[in-house]
């Protein structure tokens, strides 16, 4: 089963138009097991002679804890369920006259998002409008307790990290009625000696070779995805080696970074050990290098 949410707006009945359109949507979905907090942040703007009265948003799945504001508080809602289909309705607090806006919150949960299979989780949401858009993002939270896998896809435009969670964001200008906005992420529950931000980055590394060619395309993403994942200290070693080619001796990197032997040595035995870089010995020190196949997205 798909998440599929399509948006449309109601009219009085004193003028029917379709002259309308929506400045900004913002979807923000926390991704927990099997379970989606979704919010959803949208400016509506009459752009004709209309009168504008509510909005009607309809999902794949079944939703609860259903809460719609605006910026005075909560607003009238109810949920609709029709078949598989369920169907939000939620009047607006005053009209919405010619040329005017209005900023709505909708906050629910569902257990009815998400795939799972013997290979883990997958969220693919499909949203679609029946107005302009001019400005999309799609925002998914993985907590600390998750780690992404294959598949994602398209790529992320930014990927970082707040706290213990990773986010992937999405961004689509200008989309037309008719278009949609399609996109898969994968992810799975993670065991507890797993807890580590370096480990999110597996998700990466495990893209397919289409996405992965992507991100190597786009050096610059490729570049600011990788090191968003990484913990301060690790940014800078990274960084380091990154000016000198991509590879540097150990004892180089005690006087470059600054860092204490013992911290340098703990900090590329982690590297090491997740893939990151590679060790080997010369002479009375290590050679450290950054692993080919991440040399092209830094």
């Amino acid at each position: 089963m798909f998440h599929s949410p399509t948006l449309t707006v109601e009219q009085s009945d004193s003028i029917k138009s379709r002259e309308y359109s929506f400045e900004k949507v913002v979807v923000t979905v926390e991704l927990s097991g099997d379970e989606v907090e979704e919010e959803i942040f949208l400016v509506f703007r009459n752009e004709g002679e209309g009168i504008f009265t509510g909005l009607t948003y309809s999902v794949v799945g079944k939703i609860d804890d259903l809460k719609v504001m605006d910026r005075e508080g909560e607003i009238e809602s109810k949920v609709e369920n029709r078949g598989k289909e369920s169907v939000i309705r939620c009047e607006f607090r005053e009209p919405v006259g010619p040329r005017e806006t209005y900023e709505l919150t909708m906050r629910f949960r569902s257990k009815s998002f998400v795939i799972t299979n013997n290979y883990g989780m997958r969220f693919s949401p499909t949203y679609s409008f029946d107005a302009p858009v001019r400005d999309f993002d799609l925002k998914v939270i993985i907590p600390r307790r998750m780690c992404v896998s294959p598949p994602i896809s398209p790529p992320p435009d930014k990927v970082y990290s707040s706290g213990d969670d990773l986010i992937f964001e999405w961004n689509v200008s200008d989309l037309e009625v008719g278009n949609v906005f399609s996109t898969t992420l994968g992810y799975e529950a993670k065991k507890e000696d797993e807890y580590s931000p370096l480990y999110f980055l597996f998700g990466i590394i495990l893209l397919s070779p289409v996405t992965l060619l992507l991100i190597r395309r786009e050096r610059r993403k490729g570049r600011n995805i990788i090191m968003s994942l990484l913990l301060d200290d690790e940014r800078i070693v990274i960084e380091e080696i990154i000016k000198r080619g991509g590879v540097i001796e150990q004892n180089e990197l005690y006087n470059v970074t600054g860092f204490s032997k013992p911290k340098i040595s703990r900090i590329t035995s982690d590297l090491e050990e997740r893939g990151i870089i590679e060790k080997e010995r010369y002479g009375r020190t290590n050679r450290i290098r950054i692993k080919r196949e991440f040399m092209p997205m830094l």
